[in-house]
């Protein structure tokens, strides 16, 4: 089978299952959409997540829980993102991977993403962004207009997802990072999938488990204590991206 017509058949399947979500939600639940996501309030929520997990596992992104409510991020959202990159010498970065183990990597097990190593280490400033060509253009133009932010570097630690372990190193929030994230969040169309903004670098996306082992094995003293983010790229949802250099 054509890599094109594999691609087809697999959006064909992710949209039937996205379908039958949506049906069973409206079926058993009182159910608020929003772009991005479905909200449901049950008396037990997380039965109730570990079952749509399990039935509906790739037609879900994740599920968080807020006292009897749930919020299902739907797996086929259209989401665009803005990321910081520093200059960061390749030798550095790849001595930072070095430990980790190939076995220990999470794999999509649809093929649909990349996950495993992270080979182009950046800091996400927005993700969730829902725009058409007019609303990039308009972003864009006011990204052109960001300085170059100076960012301290944290500690490695991790976190962890329904699916898997995030490895990553903390960044350090200052005030220019959060009037921009700010800034983006009033002025553009955007769903928020995490309710925290805790600014990192993602090292490797692990097996769920493994990510706790590499806390101390990945040492991190390369990159030093600050690092001066001088580049933006705005990715759109079909990883199209445009690169700028801010002054």
């Amino acid at each position: 089978m054509k890599t094109t017509h594999i691609k087809n058949y697999i959006d064909f399947l992710n949209e039937s299952i996205s379908k039958d979500l949506k049906n069973h939600l409206d079926s058993e639940y009182d159910v608020k959409e929003e772009y991005g996501f479905y909200e449901i309030k049950v008396d037990d929520p997380e039965k109730v997540k570990k079952e749509l997990l399990k039935k509906f596992e790739s037609g879900i992104m994740k599920i968080d829980v807020d006292g009897k409510k749930l919020k299902i991020f739907k797996n086929d959202a259209k989401f665009d993102c803005v990321m910081l990159y520093a200059d960061i010498e390749k030798k550095v970065w790849s001595d930072i991977l070095e430990p980790i183990d190939e076995k220990d990597l999470y794999e999509d097990p649809e093929g649909k993403e990349e996950f495993g190593k992270e080979l182009d280490p950046h800091c996400t400033l927005i993700f969730g962004i829902n725009s058409d060509e007019e609303d990039q253009e308009k972003i864009i133009k006011k990204l052109e207009k960001y300085k170059s932010i100076k960012l301290e570097i944290g500690k490695i630690s991790m976190f962890e997802t329904d699916k898997y372990d995030v490895i990553k190193i903390d960044v350090k929030p200052n005030k220019e990072l959060l009037e921009y994230r700010k800034d983006l969040i009033e002025n553009t169309k955007n769903t928020q999938t995490y309710p925290e903004y805790t600014p990192h670098m993602t090292v490797a996306y692990v097996n769920k488990g493994k990510g706790s082992k590499y806390i101390k094995k990945i040492k991190i003293d390369e990159l030093g204590k600050n690092l001066e983010f001088n580049t933006i790229k705005y990715s759109d949802s079909n990883y199209k991206k445009k690169t700028i250099k801010l002054k």
